[in-house]
């Protein structure tokens, strides 16, 4: 695809000492499935650096996981608004659209990235891919949604979302399969 992925922390800010003490012991805490833990180490983190996009994501996520959807969408909102060039809230953005149906916008959105983004971070490439996929399944182009996945899969076999995806996408081939056979019209006797 023409671009290189790294396992390279990629920060567009630096982060004071404490400040990616506490954003290291959050990334944990959400790997762990901690919403409110995670919460309280970005909630910290934000008193000390605040407007940082990548911890106002963390936390939106953080939020999400303890259904403080509303929280969450907020602070989703705002990186979109005042930070156009923060990946994760553009890939947000896309996400918003697809669930809005309007696949243009969001294919514009991945496009622009594909085309300007060169190094991405295996976090920013597992949403990529994601993002990607979640379009293609509303397009219904299943076959395009599984080499997508497979891609993914290749790079970031170790994502909690893979085997959900996997699921997911495995599920609607088959529908689509099934959707497909000859159906006889009338009975035989």
């Amino acid at each position: 695809l023409g671009f290189e992925i790294t396992p390279e922390p990629m920060m567009d800010v630096p982060l004071k000492p404490r400040v990616l003490d506490l954003m290291t012991k959050g990334i944990h805490a959400l790997r762990e499935e901690d919403g409110g833990l995670a919460e309280q180490y970005y909630r910290k983190a934000l008193e000390i650096q605040p407007e940082v996009p990548n911890l106002l994501n963390n936390l939106a996520m953080a939020l999400a996981m303890q259904d403080k959807k509303k929280e969450s969408d907020a602070i989703l909102d705002h990186i979109i608004q005042d930070f156009p060039e923060y990946f994760f809230g553009q890939m947000s953005l896309a996400r918003k659209t697809i669930q809005a149906k309007d696949y243009e916008k969001a294919n514009s959105i991945l496009n622009h990235w594909m085309q300007t983004k060169k190094k991405y971070h295996v976090t920013e490439y597992s949403m990529l891919c994601k993002t990607e996929i979640d379009l293609l399944i509303a397009e219904e182009k299943i076959e395009g949604a599984l080499s997508w996945l497979d891609m993914w899969e290749r790079v970031e076999s170790d994502d909690p979302d893979l085997e959900d995806y996997k699921s997911r996408l495995e599920l609607l081939r088959n529908m689509k399969n099934i959707l497909n056979l000859p159906f006889k019209t009338k009975r035989h006797k």
